[in-house]
């Protein structure tokens, strides 16, 4: 085992956060509110309900938002029960350059 493959835990890193259903604008706005670096790619959505026409922002990738954090910031993350599970990439500088 090579020491670069080995990450520091205290290191602020982006990371994927698997989220619970319809909950990703709800870990987006904890995020901002704990000062935390995140990207929620929304996407509008016109729809037509009994004449009314109502647009919506849905996430681009639904169940998942990305966010910068510390191991502090994932224990604050996990005790809101919206996360599911904490993803981390194998390229950090990869998952930036993709999203």
């Amino acid at each position: 085992m090579t020491d670069e493959n080995v990450q520091p835990v205290d290191r602020i890193m982006w990371r994927v956060l698997h989220v619970r259903p319809r909950c990703e604008k709800k870990i987006a706005e904890f995020c901002r509110i704990q000062k935390l670096e995140h990207y929620l790619p929304l996407r509008r959505e016109t729809k037509i309900y009994q004449r009314r026409k109502v647009t919506v922002e849905k996430p681009v990738f639904p169940g998942y938002v990305f966010a910068a954090f510390d191991r502090a910031g994932r224990l604050e993350l996990l005790k809101t029960n919206t996360v599911v599970r904490i993803l981390d990439p194998h390229d950090e500088a990869r998952l930036i350059r993709e999203v």
